[in-house]
Parts: structure tokens; C-alpha cells; sequence
């Protein structure tokens, strides 16, 4: 009999530190979450600029901050509720277990197991540690592992894994391994170590940062010294004029606008069940083209149902009596009890007597049936010495379906030691219960055009079998990984189906066909999916996953229903594609103020905004309508280079108000006008010309986009007119023919402008 370890002895262990230590979490702490969205390079030059603003005593031009505070608060709640979800899921399932120490039993916490522990693990626990069997028996789900649906049986001397489930029996188990010693840390140790894919918007709205770092500066020192130099402007007025041009360059609006479509897209989704860790994972979701599936729990759902039933000519009735007899007090955990259980009728009909529990290596249950004889469920091979040709091609028409078949065994005899008296009755066909809706997801996605793959540990056969089920294009050829010599790359290239396939190897796929340029969704839920979740592109787990794939999984479906992924597929494009759209809106003013900064330098002319009149700008031309609008409907794929293509969309409607701003300058010295009246002409054709690029911008026209543009204009008139002091403009009756002409003109500019730049874009593809 074990006695266990004592307390001197585990006190040895602490002090060696030979305990199940905590292991870190993947997810961010509060403070990592609210630094990295506080202090940001551009929130540093927004908050140094306001400041400056504050010295000059006109705080109204200091409405920008309101801006940067709201995107920071945005992204903040964000992540904190995503973490504060998977914080409440830890690695392992459980919190407590039982231990023997000093031959007595006594539950303890996770952390206090110790190597040379002897822990008891019963059937539903998962194993918090690593170690040897010592006494008892049962079979231990791995497939979180592994991948391999089939159940494993474990006897005494024999190896269990972190991680694993024990579905029936009771064991006492000599601890090993703890904490990072164990193979499912291991796993997830590595998979920490990689870099997920980076979203391409998230890359360019980096360069662009970079771009603008490298300009502001220097660019800010030379416009004040011309302002307050060359000018001769007051300290004051140079200061202002030169903050206008700084926040004009800083694209803040679009980092709000990127945030907010992207947060309210995450509300959307949490309000259809599915959690999005990762914002910019979103955008990843608009440009999928491949998409990964693991087998077990993803489009399957891991339960087991009978799907058919052959009585080889035995009276039907006869043989469900003795079947319901056999399930009397049949054992729940096991998945093939369970799927016999729900489609036999339990009765009574016949008392049960001794009773052979079915065990993994023995591949076969039996019962004794008082009164009538011995009833055997198991498989073929193994309760039959001789083989009938036509029954045995009657199962290999199943298997190759990927179903599995059981065969029902009858003996006269009351004993259970005899199996040349056995007689086959019927064969029960059992298969894993795919997911409703799984062949309509598969159908959505070769509509459109979208790869699908699966990637599973689990026998080739019974993957393709499922993939065929499913209508996956390419089922039927199918690879074992674990007998294939060729290379990832080239398996990548040739095969949609993988079976055996080992966690690393799983990751090495999804990295060979990023190789090929393919952008890759990974569906998985177990801990050998983790390494493939990571590297992928962007990757979808559900609830009941276990907990490590939660961690790295970019979005989570809360209610375990993958037939929500197209909708998800979709809400991506719609909010990526809105943000495309109004990106190039918030980059006009960042292009005309680079360029009118660079013209205010090299003229010496005075800067022609202020920071008040930007504001007004970009709130009536881009952020309250591109906040209004990011919601519309829009499904189509992404393609091409954000950045870019924002850019040139951007490059007329900038030139525009470039032009403007020359002739109003011309205007103002030829006539000598105050400057309040130059403040208002500009302001109103600046303003203008946002409106025109609205409607250019979003196309087709609908009565909520018209509406939202003819609100946008009445605002702006509404702005001028009535609060002309409170933003230093001042509007009159006699400038109306400027308004008018520009209301003509602007338009005509802007056309011949997008015609020129079209024609540019065309000739550099080519």
C-alpha cells in the first residue's frame, strides 16, 4: 500500500521548487493593456501640442484632445473586456485534487502538487500534472493532444498527459512532470514564441506613423520660425498657426475612425455570440482565402450517434429487447454507451449477471443475460476467430465512410470465456455527429471562391470520409502526414485533406501555405491546434475548446456554433471595406497639410488654417458621416494594398483644396481682405470639397448616404453662418460670388484630378 509523500518531504520538493507552479497567462495585464494605448508616439505629440495650445490662452483650438482621449478609452474597454472573459478560464479544468501525504487523503490546490505526488483522478477529472499509473484502469479522452477521437486505455505503468480527460474508471497516479515540465505547457510555451500574423491595415497605419514621425518635426521647427520670423507674427499667432498644421498632418481621425469601426464590429459580434480578442483581426477575416479545419469539435461535434442499424436477417424486435437488457446500468461517460443509449429503449426484459466492461485494448463489452445467454458489443476482428467474406465486406463498406461499426454477438451460454459459441446478430453503424449547418458553411465558402482544408490527428480515412460529407472540393485525395516523406510546402500545394497530422506539423502547414501567399483562417479547439491558431493569419475556437486554444484563438463562437463563421467572414469585409472608404477621407487633410505647410516654408506665406477650423472640417466632412456610414453593407473581398489605395483616392480631393487655398491667399492680397473673411471663404470651400469627395467616395448612392451628406452641408452652413465668432470666421454677402464659383469649379478640378491619378495607377500596375 502507498503511503505517500511526507510533509518533510514536500517541503524538500517546494524548496527545489519541484511544485506545479502557476503558469503565466497568455492574455495582457491591465497595465500592459491601458500603457500600450496610452502612451502612443502620436498621443505624446497630440498631448504636447494641446499644451502649447493652453500657453497661448485660445483654448477652443484645443478640441482636438477630445479625439485621442475617446480612441484611447475605446480601445482600452475593448481589450479589458475580452481579457476579463478569459481570465475566468485557467489551463486546466480543475482547481482542487486529491493527494496522499502522509498516508492520508486530502485535497490541496493545483499549485501545491509536487513531484512524487500520488494524486487521485476519477472519471470526468482532466489530469493537472504528468505521471505513471500506479493502480486502477480506465480510458482517457487525448484528443486535445493528439487530435485522435478514438479513446485511449490506460493501465497501471502507463503514461497520462496534462491536459487529457479520464472518461472512465478510477486511477492513482505518480506525479512526474509539473507545470512546464509538461507536454501541454511545452506546446503552448512554443506557440507564445511566435509572432502572429500581422494585419495588414495595422502595418500600413505603422508606416504611415513612421512617415509622419519622421516629417512632423522638423517640419513643425521651420514653419514657426517662418511664421514668427519672416511673418513677423506674434509668438502667439506663429504658435497656433503651426499647431494647425501639426495636428492637420497627424491622421488621428483615421486611427479613431479604424478603432471604432473595429469596436463596434467586435459589439456586433459579442451581441451574436462570438468574442473577438483581437481587433485588427477583423480585417484578416476580409481577406481570407484559405480556410483551415480541425475534424474533432470543430465540424464535428465530438458525440457519437448511431446512424444505422443491420439485423442480418434476426428478428428486429429480438434483438432490440436483448440490446435494451444489455444497456441496464450502462456506463454514461463513455461516448459509444451514450450514442447506443440514445437510440436503444432500456428494459428489463432480462436481468443482467456478470458483466465485462469494455476496455480500449480488448476492443469489446460483454454481458451476461440471466435466463438466455451472453450478449457481446465490440468489434469484428476481435470477437470473431473466423472470418465471413460477406459480413467483413459489409463493414469495410462503412469504414470507408469513415463510420465506425460495431457488431452485436450472441452465446447461448451464460459465461463470458467462450468465443467459438458467438454468433453475429447485427451490425450497429456509429459515426461522429457533424455540426448542423456544416455543409452550408462548406457551400459558402466555395460560392465564394474561398479554399477549404482540413488538418486533423485523427485517422486520414475517417477525415476524408467527413470532408466528403461535408462537400469539401479535393476530398478525395487525401495524405498521412505521418508516413509522407515529402515536404510541407509541397504537400500544401497538392492536398486539401491531412490526416495524422502532429500539432508542429499543423503549424508548419498553415506557414507553407502563407508561403504561397494564401491568407489563412485556422478553426481549431484543442491544445494541438494551439501552434496552427497562432501562426495563422487570423484563428476561431469556440467555448467548449480547451482553455489554451481560447487564449490564442483571435475570435471565440461563445455558443459553439460554427455556422455563424460566414456572417463573421462578411461583418470583416463590411467594416474593412468602410474603412477603406473613409480612410482616404481623413488622409485629404493630412496630404493638403503637408502641402500647404511645405508652401507656407518655401513662400513664406502664413499658414491659412488654424487648429479651430480644421477641427470643424474633419468633424462635418469626415468623422461624423464615416461614423454614420461605417455600417453600411458591403461584402465584397479586399484587395489590393491599403495604403496605397487610400492615398490616390486621397491625392485629387487634396490637390483641391491645395489650389483653393493659393487663389484665396492670391485673392486676399490682391484685395486686401481681414482676416476672418480669408478664414471664411477658405473654411467654406475646404469644407466644400470634403462633401463633393463624400459623394464620390460613397458609391452607389442610397437615400441614408444622400441624406447623411445633405445633413453634413446644412451643418456647414449652419457652422459658419451662426457660429461664425466662436471658430474666427466671418462670412459675407459680397463674397458669395467666390462661394458659387467654387461650388462650379471644385467639382470640375476634382474629376480631371481622380481622371490624372486613375490614369497614373493604371500605368504603374501594368
Amino acid at each position: 500500500m502507498y503511503e505517500g509523500l511526507s510533509s518533510k518531504q514536500v517541503q524538500e520538493r517546494f524548496e527545489k521548487h519541484l511544485n506545479n507552479e502557476k503558469v503565466k497567462k497568455l492574455t495582457k495585464s491591465n497595465e500592459q493593456i491601458i500603457r500600450q494605448n496610452v502612451f502612443t508616439y502620436f498621443n505624446f505629440i497630440n498631448l504636447i501640442l494641446f499644451i502649447l495650445v493652453l500657453l497661448t490662452g485660445k483654448i477652443k483650438n484645443g478640441l482636438f484632445l477630445g479625439t485621442v482621449i475617446f480612441n484611447a478609452c475605446i480601445g482600452i474597454y475593448q481589450q479589458l473586456k475580452s481579457k476579463k472573459l478569459l481570465d475566468r478560464l485557467s489551463f486546466l479544468a480543475e482547481d482542487t485534487v486529491k493527494v496522499k501525504r502522509d498516508g492520508k487523503w486530502i485535497s490541496i490546490s493545483l499549485e501545491e502538487i509536487v513531484v512524487d505526488d500520488l494524486i487521485e483522478i476519477v472519471s470526468g477529472m482532466q489530469f493537472p500534472v504528468e505521471g505513471i499509473l500506479l493502480d486502477g484502469s480506465g480510458e482517457v479522452d487525448e484528443s486535445s493532444i493528439s487530435g485522435e477521437s478514438q479513446l485511449v486505455e490506460k493501465q497501471v505503468n502507463d503514461f497520462v498527459y496534462a491536459g487529457t480527460n479520464l472518461t472512465s474508471g478510477k486511477v492513482c497516479v505518480k506525479v512526474e512532470h509539473v507545470s512546464k515540465q509538461c507536454m501541454i505547457y511545452r506546446i503552448i510555451e512554443d506557440a507564445s514564441k511566435e509572432s502572429p500574423a500581422s494585419s495588414y491595415l495595422h502595418q500600413d497605419l505603422e508606416k504611415m506613423i513612421k512617415i509622419i514621425s519622421i516629417c512632423i518635426i522638423p517640419a513643425g521647427v521651420l514653419l514657426f520660425l517662418t511664421q514668427f520670423m519672416f511673418m513677423h507674427l506674434t509668438m502667439q499667432d506663429a504658435l497656433l498657426k503651426t499647431i494647425a498644421a501639426l495636428v492637420g498632418m497627424i491622421p488621428e481621425g483615421l486611427v479613431v475612425l479604424t478603432t471604432i469601426a473595429l469596436a463596434v464590429s467586435t459589439i456586433r459580434a459579442s451581441k451574436n455570440h462570438v468574442l473577438v480578442q483581437d481587433l485588427f483581426s477583423i480585417e484578416a477575416l476580409a481577406r481570407v482565402n484559405t480556410v483551415c479545419f480541425d475534424k474533432t469539435g470543430t465540424l464535428t461535434t465530438g458525440n457519437m450517434n448511431v446512424v444505422n442499424v443491420e439485423y442480418l436477417g434476426n428478428d428486429k424486435n429480438i434483438v432490440n429487447t436483448l440490446l435494451g437488457s444489455y444497456l441496464q446500468n450502462e456506463d454514461t461517460s463513455n461516448q459509444t454507451s451514450q450514442a447506443l443509449l440514445k437510440y436503444f429503449d432500456v428494459n428489463h426484459a432480462y436481468t443482467l449477471g456478470e458483466t465485462l466492461p469494455f476496455s480500449s485494448r480488448r476492443k469489446y463489452a460483454a454481458k451476461v443475460l440471466k435466463g438466455k445467454g451472453t450478449l457481446y458489443v465490440g468489434a469484428y476482428s476481435y470477437l470473431c476467430k473466423e472470418v465471413n467474406a460477406s459480413l467483413q465486406a459489409k463493414i469495410d463498406f462503412y469504414t470507408q465512410q469513415g463510420k465506425r461499426v460495431l457488431v452485436v454477438g450472441f452465446s447461448q451460454k451464460e459465461m463470458i470465456d467462450s468465443m467459438n459459441t458467438i454468433s453475429i446478430i447485427a451490425l450497429i453503424v456509429i459515426q461522429d455527429e457533424m455540426r448542423q449547418n456544416a455543409k452550408e458553411i462548406i457551400a459558402y465558402f466555395k460560392k465564394q471562391n474561398i479554399q477549404v482544408c482540413m488538418i486533423s490527428g485523427d485517422d486520414p480515412k475517417t477525415v476524408t470520409s467527413l470532408a466528403k460529407l461535408a462537400g469539401i472540393e479535393g476530398s478525395e485525395q487525401y495524405v498521412d502526414v505521418s508516413q509522407c516523406d515529402e515536404s510541407m510546402d509541397v504537400l500544401a500545394s497538392n492536398y486539401t485533406i491531412f490526416g495524422r497530422v502532429r500539432p508542429e506539423e499543423k503549424k508548419q502547414l498553415v506557414c507553407a501555405m502563407q508561403k504561397q501567399g494564401k491568407i489563412v483562417l485556422m478553426s481549431g479547439d484543442g491544445v494541438n491546434d494551439v501552434p496552427a491558431l497562432k501562426v495563422a493569419d487570423v484563428s476561431i475556437s469556440i467555448k467548449d475548446a480547451s482553455s489554451a486554444a481560447k487564449n490564442t484563438a483571435n475570435i471565440i463562437l461563445m455558443d459553439n456554433d460554427f455556422s455563424k463563421i460566414p456572417s463573421i467572414v462578411n461583418e470583416g469585409r463590411r467594416v474593412i471595406n468602410n474603412i477603406s472608404r473613409a480612410s482616404s477621407m481623413y488622409l485629404v487633410k493630412t496630404v493638403f497639410s503637408f502641402l500647404l505647410t511645405l508652401y507656407a516654408i518655401c513662400t513664406r506665406n502664413a499658414y491659412p488654417f488654424l487648429p479651430i477650423h480644421l477641427t470643424l472640417i474633419s468633424a462635418i466632412g469626415v468623422g461624423i458621416p464615416t461614423f454614420i456610414l461605417q455600417m453600411e453593407p458591403s461584402f465584397e473581398r479586399i484587395q489590393g494594398k491599403f495604403l496605397r489605395n487610400a492615398f490616390l483616392k486621397a491625392l485629387p480631393s487634396s490637390l483641391t483644396v491645395f489650389l483653393a487655398a493659393f487663389l484665396c491667399m492670391h485673392f486676399k492680397r490682391m484685395y486686401s481682405i481681414s482676416e476672418l473673411r480669408f478664414y471664411g471663404i477658405f473654411v467654406f470651400l475646404s469644407g466644400y470639397v470634403y462633401l463633393w469627395t463624400l459623394l464620390k467616395v460613397y458609391q452607389p448612392f442610397t437615400k441614408r448616404r444622400l441624406l447623411v451628406i445633405g445633413c453634413m452641408s446644412i451643418l456647414l452652413g449652419i457652422s459658419l453662418v451662426c457660429f461664425a465668432s466662436v471658430i474666427n470666421v466671418s462670412i459675407q454677402w459680397k463674397d458669395a460670388w467666390l462661394f458659387f464659383t467654387g461650388i462650379i469649379v471644385e467639382p470640375v478640378v476634382i474629376y480631371a484630378l481622380t481622371k490624372g491619378v486613375n490614369l497614373y495607377d493604371q500605368r504603374t500596375a501594368e
